[in-house]
């Protein structure tokens, strides 16, 4: 018999891991629809829906990434942008 106390570690990743999924997948799924909606209807002149998309595709491929990793990429995009930033 199995203590109540217990906890199912293994269970509490795979429904972690799920749950990211679906969330990944619903990101992703708006992710396309700004990307249609800013690059084929442009709606005004200065439509930026496509770097919207751009940007919320980083996101959930980031999502449930390691703090460590957030940091790193948020360093090396700091460098980047630095020695080369976007020229207006």
């Amino acid at each position: 018999m199995a203590n109540r106390e217990s906890f199912d570690f293994a269970g509490a990743r795979e429904g972690i891991a799920k749950a990211l999924g679906e969330a990944r997948a619903i990101f992703l799924k708006r992710a396309f629809l700004l990307l249609v909606v800013g690059l084929y209807t442009p709606i005004w002149p200065a439509d930026i829906l496509h770097l919207y998309a751009i940007y919320l595709t980083v996101a959930a491929l980031l999502l449930g990434a390691p703090s460590r990793r957030l940091w790193a990429g948020a360093a090396a995009s700091n460098v980047v942008h630095s020695k080369r930033p976007f020229e207006l």
